[in-house]
């Protein structure tokens, strides 16, 4: 496995992904895209699963013209990244899950030896060339905020929120303290536990789950009870007004609690997206689906419904065609593709459509391609992080019975 970054660079447009994340830009008066100039094509219905160097991965990628990747960090610089966030110098740290799913089993899975890495590209290329643990020892760390001179962590199984701060400047935290504090254990899954930090223009941080939202006084979290529970996943983001994007992988949600701001209550409707969103277009088998041959189309054995969307992101910068900004991007990792939606707002409702016609933004060949998370980055560019990893479902639906837990013993 190797975590890899890259970036998306064309004559007009650049992105990059990196261990994965990947970063996409452009220059400022490039040109629309052209959504459907491009074809899907299927490169093979049952692909191996031999890791690949990151170069060899970019290149199973497909995307629309003018776009390409490029690679920002990889291992040993980083390992099974989840999750980054930058500080105000521009520094990346990601969060790194080192134990999840290492067999069907999770065996070792709580272990505290996952960490947060501090990247840093010291000469400007737009590559990261050092690499520092500015926190080691921690149980699958999956939420990170930088604010100040803090870095604000959330680890699994338990609600407490910690703050690390470097007083001497090595890269690496020397000092650690709770800013809230909730003794009560988290005991649902860790895929059902939360899965972002979000700080928004109405100067609160929400979280992806639950009814809590915080906000960051004299290096303190103070809390907020809202009216009801946020349902979301694994990611959250916000469009350039402040509304926020939930998603909810279990019952296959590419968006969920759009309409409204979570503290006047969840609000949706049946028809805030279109369903040819919820239609993933991979470019290579997905057998390893949780949902079994049922989740598959027969023509091509390729993910045919939304299964595990994830870390999802409105494009806010000014490196990409205009044409992008605003628009929505959601990974899935089971179909290994990052598809596209158009956000429009129908007389006060928000609608998403797809930006394609049975195809999407983003589709890799390479079997561990896995992209869990993505971000507009300071620099205007576009990053996803792809976790390189073979088993992405968590060992509660793994069993060595199950559908997918054959699969996994024969990959």
């Amino acid at each position: 496995m190797h975590p890899k970054k890259y970036s998306l660079k064309g004559t007009l447009i650049i992105a990059t992904m990196f261990a994965l994340v990947l970063y996409a830009c452009s220059n400022n008066n490039s040109n629309n895209t052209a959504p459907n100039t491009f074809e899907r094509v299927v490169v093979d219905t049952n692909p191996p699963v031999k890791p690949l160097s990151p170069e060899e991965s970019i290149k199973k990628i497909q995307l629309p013209p003018g776009f390409h990747v490029e690679l920002v960090a990889s291992e040993p610089m980083v390992q099974e990244p989840v999750a980054i966030c930058w500080d105000g110098n521009g520094r990346m740290y990601v969060a790194e899950m080192n134990t999840y799913m290492k067999d069907a089993s999770g065996t070792g899975e709580f272990e505290p030896t996952s960490r947060i890495k501090l990247l840093e590209d010291t000469d400007g290329d737009g590559k990261m060339d050092k690499s520092t643990v500015f926190v080691d020892s921690l149980v699958l760390p999956r939420t990170i905020l930088a604010v100040g001179d803090q870095l604000l962590v959330g680890i699994t199984n338990v609600q407490h929120i910690w703050s690390y701060r470097d007083t001497n400047g090595d890269g690496k935290a020397d000092e650690k303290k709770i800013v809230f504090k909730n003794d009560v254990l988290d005991v649902r899954n860790l895929e059902h536990q939360n899965g972002a930090f979000y700080w928004n223009l109405d100067n609160w941080i929400y979280p992806s789950r639950d009814n809590m939202r915080y906000k960051y006084k004299n290096g303190m979290l103070i809390a907020d009870a809202m009216v009801d529970n946020m349902i979301g996943q694994w990611g959250l983001t916000s469009d350039n007004y402040g509304r926020l994007f939930y998603s909810e992988a279990g019952p296959g949600l590419p968006a969920v609690q759009i309409q409204q701001m979570p503290a006047y209550g969840s609000l949706n409707f049946a028809d805030q997206y279109s369903k040819e969103f919820t239609k993933p277009w991979p470019i290579i088998g997905t057998v390893d689906a949780q949902g079994g041959r049922e989740a598959l189309r027969p023509e091509d054995n390729t993910l045919k419904e939304f299964t595990s969307g994830c870390g999802q992101s409105i494009y806010r910068g000014d490196r990409l065609p205009k044409d992008m900004i605003g628009d929505y991007f959601i990974p899935e990792p089971v179909g290994r593709i990052i598809k596209r939606g158009k956000v429009i707002n129908k007389d006060g409702k928000i609608f998403i459509e797809d930006a394609y016609k049975e195809k999407d933004w983003l589709a890799s060949a390479d079997m561990n391609f896995r992209p869990i998370n993505t971000y507009t980055g300071p620099d205007g560019c576009f990053y996803i992080v792809d976790m390189y990893h073979g088993i992405i479902q968590e060992s509660e639906w793994t069993p060595s019975d199950s559908y997918l837990g054959k699969i996994i013993a024969q990959k």
